[in-house]
């Protein structure tokens, strides 16, 4: 699928987790590890439904999964705590081409925004770790919203922000319900596929699938 330039948008929304940072696989092991030890087990495909998705689904969706965990308080303390020490640990990683990527936008004078249904404390603690913080001229987070994603609340708070048309954002994702959120805010969208494969209606939706940031570049010129 080969997309349009992108010096016909003056904004490029970057989606945090499975985007700019390699965590889903990280997220995975530890909520599988603490399900595990309470005796239960967590398969990629009862994870995957919590991708892309914001806290007011992640809270419902860990105690249908979990409804007796017996944690020192909850599934969700425990599973920040264990994110937390691997952050301290160098666990996470900036997805490749991503560094590229930004050099290239900010030689074309196009504003950059992250938004994320990620929580603020968890977004600020990933891209803290990482030094990433410094790359966007605004951030948003879950907290900033009514709806995450798949609505487009994320999204069209993204544009405002960057003081640009929802029809010049391009918005950069991973995940089906990003891609749902970027269609349904009236953005063009790019997928770059991380866990999860894009099924033929979410291509239908973008503008092109990428194998890799780096290749998002080939949509620059």
């Amino acid at each position: 699928m080969r997309g349009k330039a992108m010096t016909r948008f003056d904004c490029v929304i970057f989606d945090m987790d499975g985007l700019v940072i390699d965590s889903e696989m990280l997220s995975f092991g530890l909520m599988r590890d603490i399900a595990r030890e309470q005796g239960s087990d967590l398969s990629f495909e009862e994870y995957s439904p919590m991708i892309g998705r914001g806290m007011d689904f992640f809270e419902g969706y860990i105690k249908e999964l979990f409804p007796s965990y017996k944690g020192t308080a909850n599934f969700l303390t425990d599973y920040q705590k264990r994110y937390k020490d691997a952050l301290a640990e160098g666990k996470l990683r900036l997805k490749k081409g991503f560094l590229e990527l930004i050099e290239a936008i900010d030689a074309r004078g196009i504003k950059k925004v992250l938004a994320s249904s990620n929580i603020k404390k968890a977004v600020d603690s990933s891209l803290g770790a990482l030094n990433a913080a410094r790359f966007f001229d605004a951030i948003v987070y879950g907290e900033l919203v009514e709806h995450t994603k798949p609505a487009p609340d994320i999204f069209l708070k993204a544009a405002e922000l960057a003081g640009t048309p929802p029809e010049r954002c391009l918005v950069l994702e991973d995940s089906p319900p990003g891609i749902r959120a970027a269609h349904a805010a009236g953005m063009s969208a790019i997928i770059v596929p991380d866990t999860i494969e894009p099924e033929a209606e979410i291509l239908k939706l973008c503008e092109r699938r990428c194998d890799s940031l780096l290749d998002v570049m080939d949509c620059l010129d």
